[in-house]
């Protein structure tokens, strides 16, 4: 999510919808590669933040280029989702 990409939110939100767990050891080694320090109980609310800066309108240019027109309204409920997952991590 570092490239500001909406495509990046959208493989998140599909890799969690499809039961992928995430490595924190690896989301800590990219955040330390940003010059970010995390432990991993701070993961959770680092991520959310960076969703919740995350415009919602760019999320829509970024997706809709990819997403046909009948599945644009995920788009909507990606972040929410994501954050569900996040909260059982």
């Amino acid at each position: 999510m570092s490239r500001g990409k909406g495509r990046d939110v959208f493989d998140l939100w599909y890799l969690l919808e499809q039961g992928v767990k995430i490595k924190t050891d690896l989301v800590q080694d990219k955040f330390k590669a940003a010059g970010i320090k995390a432990d991993s109980a701070q993961l959770t609310t680092l991520l959310s933040q960076r969703l919740d800066k995350f415009p919602l309108k760019k999320l829509e240019q970024d997706l809709g280029k990819f997403l046909p027109k009948d599945k644009r309204g995920v788009i909507n409920l990606l972040v929410n989702r994501i954050k569900q997952h996040l909260i059982n991590l």
